[in-house]
């Protein structure tokens, strides 16, 4: 009797000690690299699409030597990666995995891939219109118990904007059983309107179990005492320089007025889309300041074409650019209720479009003063 039962608590020692012992091994995703046969509208195996109906799955990237949708990235292990999208049209992409083993409530986590964005990423609208997925977007990661059931929110980023692969490591705990594991493109928030943007996703690492303690105890550990400095001379620091004044269009406050329409330079777009380039984000950042910086001023966005098209397209393109400005603004922090927008198409000529010259300074961002409170 006696060696019955020292057998059957040694035999609930090592059950007990095997439990506590799993609960710490790493949990390893169904194909973490996102390795696949690459092609658009296809996600890797061991992925499930979490997308809108009526809408095309994530793609499977290729590295340079095939690329489609211009992505010319090349993978950041293996040889293929993820891409997901969002689109103007308010629906984004997201896939799903289910884990081996679920998360659980009161234990933390940590879990590390790498991230990026393509700086060119266009595809076909349901129009059949060429639409470019280049604005910065948020990756998050959520956790649930069917294959697209976001239940909780475990993680999330800034804006992704770097075109290189950086390793992103995230610390979360579940407040319940988690067995689904979702990864998200998103749009940064709070935002206006909808936008097409791109996240391309690769080597995505196990999810580790740790004490929640060590991670605090890691966050909280005290540097060593650093010696005292010795006393220096007292050097009376020089007066700041005061803040050169913003400007608008190259017009301080002082010379500007209510109705007054600002021609805008060096505002960029892609060709026949409203994608923003690069170059033209020093000029929107003026606008920023400005607006910040006096903040009873009310302006509307007007956009502009050449005459190289008919009525309809051009009206939507100037509208479309209009409304890329105004939600740049917004999504800096100028309040929604101070910045309107409006295309105007090819109506509003301020030179000949027979001419190459003509043309370039008919299509154009113009600002018009609404209001001057102060």
């Amino acid at each position: 009797m006696r060696h019955t039962l020292a057998s059957l608590f040694l035999i609930l020692f090592l059950l007990e000690g095997g439990i506590v012992l799993g609960q710490y091994e790493p949990i390893k995703l169904d194909n973490p690299n996102f390795e696949d046969v690459p092609a658009p509208g296809s996600q890797p195996s061991g992925w499930y699409d979490c997308g809108f109906p009526n809408e095309s799955p994530p793609d499977t990237h290729p590295g340079i030597d095939s690329a489609f949708f211009n992505v010319t990235t090349r993978p950041q292990k293996g040889n293929s990666y993820l891409g997901l999208v969002t689109r103007d049209n308010d629906t984004w992409e997201s896939v799903s995995t289910h884990l081996p083993r679920p998360l659980e409530p009161g234990t933390c986590y940590t879990f590390n891939i790498y991230l990026a964005r393509s700086q060119d990423y266009y595809s076909p609208n349901k129009r059949g219109e060429k639409v470019y997925h280049t604005t910065p977007a948020v990756f998050r990661i959520w956790g649930g118990n069917s294959p697209c059931d976001k239940a909780e929110m475990l993680a999330s980023t800034s804006v992704i904007t770097h075109p290189r692969w950086v390793r992103y490591q995230f610390t979360f705990e579940p407040k319940k059983k988690v067995s689904w594991f979702i990864l998200e493109a998103f749009y940064q928030t709070p935002v206006l309107f909808p936008y097409n943007g791109n996240i391309l996703i690769d080597n995505a690492s196990v999810i580790r179990p740790v004490p929640c303690d060590a991670i605090v105890l890691e966050e909280e550990e005290e540097a060593p005492p650093k010696p005292e400095p010795k006393p220096k001379d007292v050097v009376k620091p020089a007066p700041p320089k005061p803040e050169p004044e913003a400007t608008l269009g190259g017009l301080s406050r002082a010379q500007l007025k209510t109705g007054q329409v600002v021609s805008v330079d060096k505002i960029y777009f892609k060709a026949d889309t409203a994608a923003l380039s690069q170059a033209s984000y020093p000029t929107l950042d003026e606008i920023y300041q400005f607006l910040a910086k006096n903040v009873d001023v009310v302006v509307e966005i007007g956009g502009h074409t050449n005459g190289n098209c008919d009525h309809p397209y051009c009206d939507r393109l100037s509208q479309d650019r209009a409304k890329t400005v105004a939600n740049y603004l917004i999504q800096k922090g100028i309040s929604i209720d101070r910045v309107r927008f409006k295309g105007y198409g090819k109506r509003k000529p301020v030179a000949s479009n027979a001419t190459l010259q003509g043309r370039k300074k008919n299509q154009r961002v113009e600002i018009t003063i609404l209001e001057m409170k102060g």
